[in-house]
């Protein structure tokens, strides 16, 4: 359970409103781990799925890289909320941001990671990623791939 209310003055209220936060976070992290099961049950069993996903086979990370990207990224949510949850337990603020403000962190590394420079963070990967993204949301107005509609 949480800590006493006199030895955490800010734990219920800052963890009530902080925790669905976090969850949101953990959603494309979640979808990571996923697609890469995905890749590598398609993988073992000899199943061409970048063809049927209409993928380029020499831009396509595989299932072994996606797995270290969402290892990655999981260690960095995990560290941030470690970090949050020393900061609202004993009122500490770390480099010198509030304590709400923590969540940030994640947030403003996956932004990075996804804004990164040419030829860092798989760049073509990413192009093609967020392409696909974009067709998934304008599917009203522009046709559907298989890939976008499988997303």
């Amino acid at each position: 359970g949480l800590p006493h209310k006199d030895k955490c003055p800010y734990c219920p209220d800052t963890l009530d409103q902080t925790i669905p936060v976090y969850r949101v976070l953990f959603m494309p992290v979640l979808w990571l781990w996923f697609w890469s099961v995905c890749c590598y049950v398609w993988k073992r069993h000899a199943i061409n799925y970048p063809f049927m996903l209409e993928m380029n086979p020499y831009t396509e990370l595989g299932w072994d890289r996606v797995m270290r990207l969402a290892a990655l990224l999981s260690l960095a949510l995990l560290l941030d909320f470690a970090i949050f949850l020393g900061a609202v337990k004993t009122g500490y603020t770390p480099f010198g941001v509030e304590f709400r403000l923590i969540p940030m962190g994640v947030l403003l590394f996956g932004l990075f990671s996804w804004i990164a420079p040419k030829g860092s963070f798989h760049y073509k990967s990413r192009r093609y990623f967020l392409r696909v993204v974009f067709r998934t949301l304008a599917a009203p107005w522009c046709s559907v791939r298989f890939m976008d509609n499988f997303i």
